[in-house]
């Protein structure tokens, strides 16, 4: 880094090398999490999402990210160690050791889905062969 340009960033980091990942979208996705989640319960005995509450719910999320503030996106900018170029901020990122196993979770709903699609196959293969 003898002229002090940054050439790229590296593939499948951005958890904590891209600037706009820490800084606002990982900020956007958890505020909008919260408020769809504040939403269902408020409306829980509503079956499905109504679009038009949609620009409501967008709004709370633009107003609680303050996504105008070009201060969000210096920060992460800075965060990152991409200006000023620091990668010290990169590497204290970075996890000391990977864990043993990885963590899978499968969701309930997605397993009965998955055996009670996959029982009529197996019948109509049975049937076909009789």
């Amino acid at each position: 880094m003898t002229f002090g340009l940054l050439l790229l960033l590296l593939p499948n980091s951005n958890h904590f090398t891209q600037p706009l990942d820490v800084a606002f979208f990982g900020l956007l996705k958890k505020v909008w999490r919260k408020i769809l989640t504040s939403n269902k319960y408020e409306y829980s005995k509503q079956v499905e999402f109504n679009k038009s509450h949609f620009p409501l719910l967008l709004a709370k999320v633009i107003q609680e990210v303050h996504m105008y503030k070009k201060e969000n996106v210096i920060k992460g900018f800075e965060a990152t160690g991409t200006v000023p170029f620091n990668p010290q901020k990169v590497f204290k990122r970075i996890p000391e050791s990977l864990p043993d196993e990885p963590n899978v979770t499968v969701n309930y709903t997605l397993l009965v889905y998955v055996k009670e699609n996959r029982k009529p196959n197996e019948m109509k293969k049975a049937e076909t062969k009789n």
